[in-house]
């Protein structure tokens, strides 16, 4: 019974060290990850000497046979490393100390030649569960083209996202009858959170935009935005990767009607007035980067997409700009660069979760086996994993998280290198993901982004190898796309304002 004491005092500091301190034990629940990939994860440390990675080096080595010689040791070493520790830097700015650097290796079995990891289906998947992969019984559904007089259109077949239903708390529920803040209840007409028009809605997005001769530019002046208060690196402003996703969330303005009540005018996130009848400002409400783009411009896909989402207060509706976005050897974005280091920096945060997670994990099992009276590591060893530390130890880290969040500056999501041309595409459809509400007036640019392949694949990176803080992938990409299939037009007007609609204004 003595020889437990100290046992049950190890489960009760790891219970204290983690909510669920069960999961530290019970490894199924971890994405499985080879020995290279957690090699790699644990060396997420300010602090990590060259001793420490050589004790580490040898506590994967293979319990050695006392009756053996020494010679037989080489054949059980652990996997070499030729990378050291260093440290990764926060987004650049004047004056940001210089935390760490992540070595340069393959994280989660990645190399050049091979493609990005995909996230295993559950075994019992939720029912707001849904994929990228056409063949599954999850995704969205494969293309078929028929010819109608002449002309081809659209069939989707082994759509399964009509299925899908909404999770608790969903983003949409803020804007229903039963929500919250300055837009409750503005879409609650079109019901976004319990009807699914994935499969049964005749409006759908993405398409082929290509003005079809069923409308001309109705818009006489371009769409005039204004950049708002609100710094990129602020509070008010959250960098999220989710499964399908990269996404800038903008918080809301105290109250809806800024135009006529002073009260809501200050702070303001960015907004724009759109032509056409719409009449006052439509605030943005969040920032999406899609890889690869969705919408096709006359059938060329492009390499991702960003998608800015306003709302109307008025008309109840969501008017959203989509850039194309095409990848060239010599097109670095200055201007997304700065948001791309930012979502890089939660990317490396969540690796330091997932880091530190798998230490308490190793220190765990290296004590209860020490317990036990099994062949385990010895005292330098644990007294190794003791000290051993991530990004989320290193003394002053909210200070220093602080310290970034001051040094701001406003971000314009309508910056011209981002939105290239006042001139665009117009069309109404849908969101492009399940519940595929048919609230949203999209105004596609006529002329993509540029950026630098070295940028794309940083945004393919962070948006299809990130890990949760059990170290579990969370992209639901197939064969690197989270981009929907394209939908039919059917009868719907495209038109595409020139400059022989409007000019600069």
């Amino acid at each position: 019974m003595i020889r437990l004491i100290p046992f049950i005092l190890l489960l009760l500091d790891a219970a204290d060290a983690s909510r669920n301190w069960v999961d530290l034990v019970d490894s199924s629940k971890l994405q499985p990850l080879d020995s290279n990939v957690i090699h790699y994860l644990l060396q997420f440390d300010p602090f990590l000497t060259s001793d420490d990675i050589e004790d580490e080096k040898s506590d994967e080595k293979e319990p050695s046979d006392p009756d053996a010689d020494d010679d037989d040791d080489s054949s059980s070493a652990a996997p070499s490393d030729s990378n050291t520790a260093y440290p990764l830097t926060l987004p650049p700015h004047n004056d940001t100390p210089v935390l760490w650097e992540p070595p340069e290796l393959p994280i989660l079995n990645v190399t050049n030649n091979e493609s990005f990891p995909e996230k295993p289906l559950p075994a019992v998947p939720m029912p707001w569960y849904f994929n990228y992969d056409s063949t599954s019984n999850y995704g969205p559904g494969e293309i078929g083209l028929f010819s109608k007089e002449g002309l081809f259109d659209i069939n989707v077949h082994n759509n399964h996202w009509g299925q899908v239903e909404l999770a608790p708390l969903s983003y949409w529920e803020e804007f229903t009858a039963d929500g919250w803040g300055p837009y409750q209840g503005v879409l609650d007409n079109h019901d976004p959170t319990n009807r699914n028009l994935c499969e049964k809605g005749s409006m759908q997005s993405p398409i082929d935009v290509r003005e079809n001769g069923g409308g001309v530019c109705k818009e006489t002046h371009q769409i005039h935005t204004h950049a708002g208060d609100f710094g990129v690196r602020s509070d008010h402003v959250r960098h999220e990767i989710h499964p399908n996703k990269l996404r800038l969330w903008y918080d809301r303005r105290p109250c809806a009607d800024f135009v006529n009540d002073e009260a809501c005018a200050e702070p303001d996130p960015p907004f724009a007035d759109f032509p056409n009848g719409w009449g006052g400002y439509s605030d943005v409400l969040h920032v999406d980067f899609k890889v690869p783009g969705e919408h096709r411009i006359w059938n060329e896909q492009f390499d991702a997409e960003m998608q800015i989402f306003h709302i109307h207060y008025g008309r109840r509706r969501l008017p959203t700009q989509a850039v194309l976005i095409r990848a060239r050897d010599d097109g670095h974005n200055a201007y997304l660069e700065e948001v791309l280091t930012l979502f890089e920096y939660e990317y490396d945060l969540n690796q330091a979760k997932c880091a530190r997670r798998l230490r308490e994990q190793r220190r765990l099992h290296s004590q209860v086996h020490s317990l036990l009276g099994n062949n385990t590591p010895n005292d330098s060893h644990f007294n190794s994993w003791a000290n051993f530390s991530t990004l989320l130890d290193r003394p002053g880290i909210e200070q220093e998280q602080h310290k970034r969040r001051l040094q701001n500056s406003v971000w314009d999501p309508h910056h011209s290198m981002l939105v290239p041309s006042i001139y665009f595409y117009r069309y109404d459809g849908s969101l492009t993901e399940p519940p595929c509400g048919e609230f949203v007036s999209w105004f596609v640019c006529d002329t993509p982004m540029i950026i630098s392949f070295e940028q794309l694949e940083r945004m393919k990176k962070i948006l299809f190898t990130n890990v949760d803080e059990n170290c579990r992938l969370t992209s639901i990409h197939h064969d690197e796309s989270v981009a929907r299939p394209i939908r039919p037009i059917g009868e719907r007007p495209v038109w595409r304002c020139t400059e022989q609609d409007y000019g600069p204004s």
